[in-house]
């Protein structure tokens, strides 16, 4: 899997997700698959995310939803979501927690998405900077372990 995401996106997304810090918000992410390959061309910023704080989000099904009515006209297709994890300096990861997995499953049972990626952008503040990262994941569905 590869995901290509054009620069004037991520500096959109980080323009928004650091205007919130340090509470988490989230972007639908709209564009393309074609193979392995997720080409991110656009994000859908919910105008009003009331369900966040510093340590979670609730991505609303609507979210997707008001994404779709964006996507379809310009020949794209909701692909995923992102939302950011914001930290202090020097703590702070990219890493999903067992919520943002869930969330992956809730939007491609849920919100009928095939293949669905998911991303986080982690933003973390030292004095008066700001840093950021972002890594993206894809909804593999779990492998199952055999003991012997």
């Amino acid at each position: 899997m590869k995901v290509i995401l054009y620069k004037p996106v991520y500096e959109k997304m980080k323009k928004h997700f650091k205007s919130m810090f340090p509470k988490e918000n989230c972007a639908i992410l709209l564009g393309l698959k074609r193979k392995d390959r997720y080409y991110i061309k656009d994000v859908y910023i919910p105008p009003e995310q009331d369900d966040c704080s510093e340590t979670h989000i609730i991505i609303k099904n609507e979210y997707y939803e008001d994404a779709k009515k964006i996507a379809t006209p310009q020949k794209m297709k909701v692909l995923g979501d992102i939302h950011s994890h914001c930290f202090d300096y020097p703590y702070n990861d990219c890493a999903p927690s067992e919520a943002d997995w869930r969330g992956v499953w809730y939007m491609k049972d849920s919100c009928n998405i095939r293949n669905p990626i998911f991303g986080i952008l982690k933003i973390d503040k030292n004095k008066n900077r700001f840093r950021s990262d972002i890594t993206f994941w894809n909804a593999s569905p779990p492998i199952d372990t055999h003991f012997f």
